[in-house]
């Protein structure tokens, strides 16, 4: 009895245009009533014009202790597990957000700050990939040029033997923002020095295990020799992981009224010919120390439209 009036009672006051899911206003650009986005959960005064991204809250917590006055840090956690931060950089606002992994995940963050925040933007991400290329120790910093995407092919059947149909789809190659990824590679090389520094093409997957050619017994994926062929294929091609095409692709497509400008570097956790991996406390000193390169590059990043006036409203913001 119970839980069938708690079901009528709702179901009548949304009938009677009672609270909605969330507060949203408009289910085609869903905003609350504080001005915040669905999933990324924040509204105009909770993110800046450069945004660092980077897959989990603890990258994101040591990075943002660089901010100029941690206590003053804005942070606001979403449900769906991102979590923003939100201060100032020698006297520039900065946004650090841990958005989890994949392109599904970008398209959320890179929309949903697209949508409230004002004026041009500039993107980065800092994650980890594995290294395509024998000569690169783990450890490395990799800066994306360009990248591409792979993605399974839902439709391919393998008993059809179909030739017009391949198990995985290669995407065209979209490339960084020139300006951004010329500062990030100076600001690399001066922490780490130009050996322990590459960049080239960068190939974002949408499986961690499939379309990064891990081959094994559960699952018949038949990706047999896909790293050799991608290498071929794109000789440039210098590390696999998961998000950053999705960023040049958002930036190459956005409304050039409200341009997003988008450069990305990885830490090479891995080795995937010479299977050598990055011992533990490289990792943690490089997520420190570069993570720090990556803020001091977006703060030395001029926007050619002019400094937009948003920053100006932050900084009154986050005194």
């Amino acid at each position: 009895l119970v839980l069938l009036n708690l079901f009528f009672t709702t179901h009548f006051k949304m009938e009677q245009g009672g609270t909605k899911l969330h507060g949203l206003k408009n289910c085609e650009l869903p905003l609350d009533a504080q001005g915040k986005t669905m999933h990324l959960f924040c509204n105009q005064d909770e993110l800046a014009n450069r945004i660092l991204t980077v897959g989990c809250h603890g990258r994101a917590e040591r990075i943002a202790k660089w901010f100029d006055d941690p206590s003053k840090t804005v942070v606001v956690d979403s449900k769906r597990k991102m979590k923003t931060f939100t201060g100032t950089y020698k006297g520039i606002p900065v946004s650090v957000i841990a958005i989890g992994m994949g392109i599904s995940m970008v398209d959320f963050v890179v929309r949903e700050s697209r949508m409230v925040v004002p004026g041009p933007m500039a993107i980065t991400r800092f994650g980890t990939s594995g290294i395509l290329k024998k000569h690169i120790k783990p450890g490395s910093i990799l800066i994306s040029d360009k990248a591409g995407l792979i993605m399974e092919n839902y439709s391919f059947d393998p008993e059809k033997d179909d030739p017009k149909e391949k198990a995985f789809y290669v995407s065209k190659i979209k490339d960084a923002d020139s300006s951004l990824s010329d500062i990030i590679k100076a600001e690399m090389k001066e922490e780490l020095g130009e050996e322990r520094v590459f960049s080239g093409t960068t190939f974002s997957t949408d499986s961690f295990y499939s379309s990064q050619g891990r081959v094994y017994d559960d699952f018949q994926d038949h990706n047999e020799g896909q790293i050799d062929k991608l290498i071929a294929t794109y000789p440039d091609v210098v590390n696999l992981e998961m998000e950053v095409a999705a960023f040049y692709h958002l930036a190459a497509k956005v409304n050039p009224a409200k341009k997003i400008y988008s450069a990305c570097s990885c830490i090479g956790i891995f080795n995937r010919d010479t299977k050598e991996i990055c011992d533990a406390a490289v990792v943690d000193s490089l997520e420190k120390n570069a993570g720090k390169r990556m803020l001091d590059s977006l703060i030395k990043f001029k926007f050619p439209e002019g400094e937009p006036e948003n920053t100006q409203r932050l900084l009154q913001l986050l005194k």
